[in-house]
């Protein structure tokens, strides 16, 4: 169990520490910051929709093209044979 001595020591070491201090403004002026938005909602989704309509229709494209070139490679490998 902690003595007394050790309570009285540590609470005049920290008062010994401390400071008070007050801070005044000169002035009670504040400033107003407003904020207005980059995008509206329907440009928002113009953009979004844009974006996602070109990655969906280069990934349909993409598939076209492995589609086209099995066929290719099919038609390839039959005429090698006959």
């Amino acid at each position: 169990m902690m003595s007394l001595h050790f309570y009285l020591c540590a609470f005049f070491l920290c008062r010994k520490n401390l400071i008070k201090l007050q801070v005044a403004y000169t002035t009670n002026s504040y400033e107003v910051l407003k904020q207005k938005s980059q995008y509206n909602t329907q440009a928002l989704m113009g953009e979004i929709g844009g974006n996602l309509g070109l990655f969906l229709g280069c990934s349909i494209l993409t598939i076209i093209e492995f589609i086209d070139f099995a066929i290719y490679l099919y038609r390839t490998r039959n005429k090698k044979k006959s």
